[in-house]
């Protein structure tokens, strides 16, 4: 009994299965083999390990002919779909590993989610337009907090930021400009101080909770005053509204210049080395994300780099990843 088990635990060869099938298929030695393009007594000796690994006879054999048992009809139908299922497998690991399939989830943060991501996204889409994704928009904080529980593959969120453990990619800097409604004095400037605006109300585009609070605030300090602010958190069309109808001003990033609201804001550039917002890639530290969000991130590092080939695609077939 105990010899019995042992056999029947043991493994399957697919290699049997398929020469097993073949057979069936032909019920003769001679033609199975030469099907298979192997000597007919390998054939026979492969038959014979797979009948010892199930501990069954499947075929009766005589000098005529050669027939199914009882056991090999009824292990005929599994053996076929075990080789179904693992073509199967193959076909989807390989479409996977070229991306002609597959998903991720990212996260990103407010003009990075509205005006940087989607460009992203469709540059990627059109050289793998199998691959879908999701996107969460939500702000630093949380969508660290979404990557640390492994809840998204990977975000673009702006410095600065809490510590974490995990990996953050520098992607680009961003200078800053100033809201201002269109009446002001400066709006037809080039550039602006900060130290220009102190006597204006400010209009903050974040909540006093995001750390781009106190960058702003950072700013007006360094040019020795405290700025007055009558409001703070509304969301950007919003406070571009409130500053075209010339109620304040505001400090944004670059690509928040790129949303058009009536009435709304003239951009001027600000004028001050610590003036800047930088853009990163954030993603588990070490830790393997989906397929195709890697692959996103690589692209995405490729793109606003402006580096012409992806690390590590050398030596393999054009739009395949390594899958380990």
């Amino acid at each position: 009994m105990s010899e019995m088990l042992s056999r029947k635990e043991r493994p399957l060869d697919l290699t049997y299965v398929r020469y097993f099938v073949v057979l069936a298929e032909h019920l003769h030695f001679t033609r199975a083999a030469e099907h298979l393009g192997i000597a007919q007594p390998a054939l026979s000796q492969q038959i014979h390990k797979l009948e010892a690994t199930l501990s069954v006879r499947l075929f009766h054999r005589t000098k005529r002919r050669v027939e199914l048992t009882g056991p090999g009809k009824a292990f005929l139908p599994h053996a076929v779909a075990l080789l179904q299922q693992s073509r199967r497998a193959q076909q989807e690991l390989l479409e996977i590993a070229c991306l002609k399939r597959g998903s991720f989830h990212v996260g990103a943060s407010g003009t990075i989610a509205a005006f940087l991501l989607p460009d992203l996204l469709a540059s990627f889409r059109r050289h793998h337009p199998e691959i879908v994704f999701e996107i969460t928009q939500q702000r630093s904080e949380t969508v660290l907090d979404l990557i640390e529980m492994g809840k998204l593959d990977l975000g673009l969120v702006r410095l600065p930021f809490r510590e974490t453990n995990l990996e953050v990619t520098p992607l680009k800097t961003e200078v800053l400009y100033a809201a201002l409604p269109p009446v002001h004095r400066l709006a037809q400037a080039s550039y602006v101080t900060i130290d220009q605006l102190k006597d204006d109300p400010f209009i903050m585009c974040v909540s006093e909770t995001e750390p781009f609070y106190d960058v702003i605030l950072d700013l007006c300090r360094s040019a020795k005053f405290q700025p007055n602010i009558i409001s703070a958190g509304a969301e950007y069309p919003t406070v571009f509204r409130l500053v075209g109808m010339n109620m304040g001003v505001s400090i944004v990033s670059e690509l928040a210049t790129k949303l058009s609201v009536t009435p709304g804001p003239s951009f001027v550039r600000v004028y001050h080395p610590r003036a800047m917002s930088t853009i990163v890639l954030i993603s588990g530290r070490g830790e393997r994300m989906t397929v195709a969000g890697d692959a996103f991130r690589e692209f995405a590092l490729t793109s606003l780099r402006g580096q012409n080939q992806s690390p590590g695609s050398r030596g393999r077939p054009p739009g395949c990843v390594n899958l380990f």
